[in-house]
């Protein structure tokens, strides 16, 4: 029996419960960490700033050819931010998952930079860019590519089906350069036993 204001044990019996209580030795580990992937908030603050840097180098003139480096990069120090933040060492397969998201966070920015630079006044569109590509297929007499390119802008269905395919494409790439350098962080960056 306890006393009901304080909850202090009043009876003898239930002194010595609360003494067998509290004699047990006591397991309170820590939760597990969360698994890695957008559900872990560490993991998404670890992957935004890189992302965000691969997305603009990817899409800056000149420097765009290199994107073969910018997005392994953004999947390594993704990997990097990761650990420090959280001090815990990363498998392969987390660091997979860093790239990934890395990689889709990317991905994302880009097709957003894509149709924000579409739509900004001065700009030739998605439409004008395919008609510069035409001339320029003209230009150095690639006659064939050029009536090809001048019937897929005339034809508003392939156009979409061509633009569809062109961004699936480029977000396998970009997600798969990204996993690869997540993958290549988690194992350069491992903790030696």
């Amino acid at each position: 029996m306890y006393c009901p204001g304080c909850g202090r044990p009043l009876t003898e019996e239930a002194r010595e419960q609360e003494r067998t209580q509290n004699a047990l030795p006591r397991h309170d580990e820590p939760p597990p960490p969360p698994p890695v992937g957008f559900s872990d908030i560490q993991a998404i603050r670890a992957c935004y700033w890189p992302a965000v840097m691969a997305a603009l180098l990817a899409n800056l003139p000149g420097l765009n050819v290199l994107c073969f480096l910018w997005h392994p990069g953004a999947g390594f120090l993704a990997v990097h931010s990761y650990r420090r933040r959280t001090g815990r060492t990363v498998s392969p397969r987390e660091g997979a998952r860093l790239g990934a998201m890395t990689g889709v966070i990317s991905s994302t920015l880009m097709m957003v930079l894509l149709a924000v630079g579409t739509l900004l006044p001065g700009s030739p569109g998605i439409i004008g860019g395919f008609r510069l590509m035409q001339q320029e297929f003209e230009k150095s007499g690639e006659t064939a590519l050029a009536q090809q390119l001048g019937t897929l802008i005339q034809d508003p269905p392939a156009l979409a089906l061509a633009l569809m395919v062109g961004l699936a494409i480029s977000f396998a790439l970009t997600t798969g350069f990204a996993t690869f350098g997540g993958i290549l962080g988690a194992r350069l960056l491992a903790d030696k036993d």
